[in-house]
């Protein structure tokens, strides 16, 4: 890809010369791009697989930036972030997975109202996340939604049932962003 910017001869140019090379404007720029050539034929399945994904993600992107409130977020998260515009920001958020970055049991005594902390990220937001915490052998002790405390930013999980015998116990988490993506984190406490 070459890119032109103030250049007077190919300025304003749109379409393709000859066979190989197409003009086209991206952010007030000139573009050249090599033409795409011809049928792609149908594929391997991994290729199928990856067309699928990207359909799904451009249904995705159309419908839900048609909301005008999802596309002012979607508008003020991609200047803040430093993407091209909302949609591309809306791709990626479709792509992307949350992260878990940390899981703080420091806090949690296995009593009622002790608190469990997690930091989670994503390209635009995190929507839920849900704590479980396993006894040893695998049977759930208890299961929730963590709150997102908006003055930090992190995610907190009020325990709901009494955890006398910890050790071995397992935490669970899972982080969702808005279009439905999952990230799974466990800690052995």
């Amino acid at each position: 890809m070459s890119k032109s910017e103030g250049n007077p001869i190919v300025d304003g140019f749109r379409g393709k010369l000859g066979k190989f090379l197409v003009f086209k404007k991206v952010n007030g720029n000139t573009i050249a791009t090599i033409a795409p050539t011809g049928d792609r034929g149908e594929g391997t399945e991994k290729q199928q697989a990856a067309r699928s994904r990207f359909s799904q993600a451009a249904v995705f992107v159309k419908s839900h930036l048609k909301n005008p409130a999802n596309k002012a977020l979607y508008q003020a998260a991609a200047k803040r972030k430093g993407f091209v515009n909302a949609r591309t920001l809306a791709m990626a958020d479709f792509f992307g997975s949350p992260k878990i970055t940390a899981i703080d049991v420091t806090a949690y005594a296995g009593t009622v109202g002790s608190k469990i902390f997690i930091e989670a990220d994503d390209e635009l937001e995190v929507k839920t996340v849900m704590v479980e915490i396993l006894n040893a052998d695998g049977s759930s002790v208890e299961k929730g939604s963590a709150v997102l405390q908006p003055e930090s930013g992190v995610w907190e999980y009020v325990a709901t049932v009494e955890n006398a015998d910890r050790i071995g116990d397992k935490v669970v988490v899972v982080a969702t962003d808005r279009p439905g993506n999952t990230t799974t984190k466990e800690l052995v406490l």
